[in-house]
């Protein structure tokens, strides 16, 4: 017999650390995003700075990422609320390596406005992940989640369009998000999108003639008044966009770092992005569950995705420890099956007894059942292959299959 008591299915992204991998601050906030468009070429640039909780500042924040061929964006204020599980930290640079890599699997084209459309998804996505960490755990989202998004490419019929998307979620327990989408195809007359700490570049962009002592606006100043700026050529653009950044570096101490620019023009795009910024792991998909299961077999429930437990208990059954995170609950004489994959277990995971079952990849003397025996003491010492138990060919149909070569 089989009892489930509850289970939430909620799908969502994290980054399991790698040696690959390099970290950005716990907590960050802070950015400018600055894009200009007209006939001659789009622009769009970011700063690279990443504020710690404790205002220590990091300059290798990646904020503008190249999409595929066609298309370009940056995310702002994505990561300012890192979540109450340090292991769960989502990476905006993992994100977009996801969403990238999605957008590859398509069978056809993908329209700029569809594009849009699915980052939106993904974004909203780990944002109602970040829901349910809160909703487990006994901390408090205090506050709504938000992400402003820039994109600029070329649309299917060639087409060059521009585009700001703002995702709001709300807070609290309850559900609610909003999206707002806002597109424009690019012509004769002069656009401009900002994301971030915007309050200054907007100042100046609308009334230049406000700053006459900004010797670097009075190109812009003039260009607006003959025509819009609807002539200004690429290169005016350019040195207009990274003054306009390099000013608000000097107005927000969280602003700064090397220039990242997109230069898109006559159907190309171009990135200009400083070396050695950080590299967030692509994501894993997981999933959360909880409650207490209890079962008569040794089988473990097994998903695809990664499995967080909370609030889970364990009684006469087993778990899959590859790629599993365990943060609170009691497992009471329990198989764990490992075959060598990374897991984590938090202190507050009570465990009363059980047996580390090693899987095909895997044998006793392996540094990695060493590892895992340290993170597990409470395990009988001696592990178990799983051909000697009951079920050994359902097992490893079930966890293993196709089954490893040895």
């Amino acid at each position: 017999m089989v009892r489930l008591c509850f289970f939430l299915p909620r799908v969502a992204a994290i980054c399991l650390p790698t040696l690959a991998t390099i970290w950005l601050p716990a907590q960050t906030h802070g950015t400018i995003n600055i894009l200009l468009a007209n006939k001659n070429g789009i622009v769009l640039v970011t700063d690279s700075r990443a504020t710690a909780s404790d205002n220590r500042h990091f300059d290798n924040a990646a904020k503008l990422f190249q999409i595929d061929d066609n298309t370009i964006c940056s995310i702002a204020d994505f990561g300012t609320d890192p979540g109450p599980y340090k292991e769960l930290k989502l990476e905006v640079t993992g994100v977009v390596r996801d969403f990238r890599y999605n957008l590859a699997q398509s069978p056809e084209p993908l329209s700029f406005e569809k594009k849009l459309q699915i980052l939106a998804f993904e974004i909203f996505d780990q944002f109602q992940r970040l829901k349910d960490e809160y909703n487990f755990s006994d901390k408090v989202l205090k506050s709504k989640l938000s992400s402003q998004v820039l994109m600029a490419g070329y649309d299917l019929d060639g087409s060059a369009k521009i585009a700001k998307l703002e995702i709001i979620v709300n807070g609290d327990k309850t559900f609610g998000a909003s999206y707002s989408p806002h597109i424009e195809q690019v012509t004769n007359t002069l656009l401009f999108l900002t994301a971030g700490l915007d309050n200054s570049v907007q100042a100046r962009l609308k009334y230049p003639d406000q700053f006459p002592k900004e010797t670097a606006l009075q190109v812009y100043a003039l260009a607006k008044k003959r025509d819009g700026a609807a002539n200004m050529t690429l290169e005016e653009l350019e040195e207009l966009a990274e003054y306009l950044e390099k000013d608000s570096a000097t107005t927000h101490e969280v602003i700064g770092g090397p220039i990242q620019k997109a230069v898109l023009h006559n159907g190309q795009t171009e990135l200009t992005v400083p070396p050695h910024l950080a590299v967030g792991a692509k994501p894993n998909k997981f999933v959360f569950t909880g409650g207490v299961f209890v079962s008569n077999s040794v089988l473990p429930a097994v998903s695809s995705y990664t499995m967080v437990y909370m609030k889970y208990g364990c009684k006469n059954s087993g778990v899959k420890l590859d790629h599993s995170l365990f943060y609170s609950g009691t497992l009471d004489h329990c198989y764990f099956y490992f075959n060598g994959g990374d897991f984590y277990r938090d202190p507050k995971v009570v465990i009363v007894s059980g047996y580390l079952v090693l899987g095909p990849d895997v044998t006793a003397d392996d540094y990695r059942v060493k590892r895992a025996q340290e993170l597990l003491p409470e395990l009988n010492p001696v592990p178990v292959p799983y051909k000697v138990l009951n079920l050994s060919e359902d097992i490893q149909k079930k966890l293993w299959s196709p089954p490893a070569d040895n």
